[in-house]
């Protein structure tokens, strides 16, 4: 556990490189939900686990977690960077990428969207707005 591992695999017929944190089987079933950065937020998230809580010192596995941020996105030019745990949009916890991504669609980003966030161990608001 701990050690990395270099993964090539095959997606849409492209070969694709990921690397790979080894780490403990853990009870239960992992869901392993990733996006691209595209789209008008330009981030890739992924539900939180358990792994994930135990290493950013979370009290439980809630929310997602940036895997990677576009330069120039919107999700960059709000401050959310990997790493990062999206806790809230608006008034509603989430609780995986579907959720997540529900809340943004019926979110206005021309009028701006809070999330919630955890950085580094601390709480914080960030807000996606688009340029209009």
């Amino acid at each position: 556990p701990g050690s990395g591992v270099d993964l090539e695999i095959f997606r849409d017929g492209a070969p694709r490189s990921l690397e790979v944190e080894i780490g403990e089987q853990g009870t239960g079933l992992m869901l392993l939900q990733e996006r691209k950065p595209t789209g008008e937020l330009g981030m890739r998230v992924r539900a939180v686990n358990n792994q994930d809580a135990r290493r950013l010192g979370l009290d439980r596995t809630r929310g997602v977690l940036v895997l990677e941020v576009a330069p120039g996105s919107l999700a960059a030019s709000a401050g959310i960077r990997p790493d990062d745990v999206l806790l809230k949009v608006g008034d509603t916890e989430i609780t995986g990428v579907q959720e997540f991504e529900r809340e943004i669609e019926a979110g206005d980003l021309e009028r701006g969207i809070r999330l919630q966030a955890i950085t580094a161990g601390a709480k914080r608001f960030v807000f996606l707005k688009s340029g209009g």
